[in-house]
């Protein structure tokens, strides 16, 4: 005689367990933002979010870091195919932001610095219609990206980025700060 598993015993071993939390997708997003935005340890923020998914299947915040994660390190194809999971329709303001910064990284990153350049520009608009601190976050962002090409727009975009962040004081927002800062 077989025991038959209940639904949350079922979806645990299916999910896993992540830092504790069998259900949350929060670890996943926490874990994955941390990995990403600070230590810059891409193949951790994927895994993190990739767990995530498992139980979370279509969270944007998790497909989007996936996105940017494997987009910065690389992988601008495998970035493409995650984004493209996102539903994009009726984002929230800091989802819209978020998401076309990400299709704008994704962009530089396959050799199409016009149309990154202004997809980060229309995320930038967003947060700035909107008074949302991402407004900076997507331009220093954008900064790194016109430094990497080496673009004529680099110095201009560094200057007004640098100006534009001095508003930001989260010790993480700060981090991105002092790499654009010291960014050639």
């Amino acid at each position: 005689h077989h025991r038959r598993q209940t639904a949350p015993a079922a979806n645990q071993s299916r999910c896993g367990s992540l830092m504790g939390y069998p259900f949350s997708s929060r670890p996943a997003k926490h874990g994955s933002f941390i990995a990403s935005r600070t230590i810059q340890d891409f193949n951790l923020a994927i895994a993190f979010a990739r767990q995530g998914l498992l139980c979370n299947p279509g969270d944007f915040t998790l497909l989007n870091n996936i996105a940017f994660s494997m987009a910065l390190k690389g992988d601008p194809l495998g970035a493409e195919g995650y984004h493209g999971q996102i539903d994009a329709t009726n984002l929230p303001i800091e989802q819209l932001v978020a998401h076309l910064a990400t299709k704008g990284l994704i962009r530089f990153r396959k050799g199409f610095p016009e149309e990154g350049r202004s997809l980060y520009r229309q995320a930038i608009a967003v947060a700035h219609r909107n008074k949302d601190k991402r407004e900076a976050i997507a331009l220093l962002y954008l900064t790194l990206e016109e430094l990497r090409i080496r673009s004529a727009l680099a110095e201009s975009t560094k200057s007004e980025a640098l100006t534009q962040s001095t508003s930001l004081t989260d010790p993480i927002d700060l981090m991105l700060v002092d790499r654009v800062r010291t960014t050639p």
